[in-house]
């Protein structure tokens, strides 16, 4: 995938948001509560990837006095099929 970055909303909120990523040969498409948030055309790999959770910052490490949780409720993964 291309090394552009993107920031995702920051929720403070307590409800449950539902991040969605669809993958198919040649384009992902990144979605927050039913919302497009990103998609990448370029680079994207034509065959199947493994799926990978992380949380965290990428710029440096947070201030010391910063803390949160992160819930997950269920993950789901479908497989693609091609027509």
């Amino acid at each position: 995938m291309n090394s552009d970055t993107f920031t995702l909303p920051t929720t403070t909120n307590r409800r449950w948001n539902t991040a969605t990523i669809e993958w198919t040969p040649g384009l992902l498409v990144f979605s927050l509560n039913g919302a497009e948030v990103r998609r990448v055309t370029t680079d994207v790999p034509r065959t199947p990837m493994r799926w990978g959770f992380q949380s965290g910052g990428t710029y440096g490490r947070p201030a010391p006095d910063l803390s949160g949780y992160l819930y997950v409720d269920s993950i789901a993964i479908d497989a693609y099929l091609a027509t």
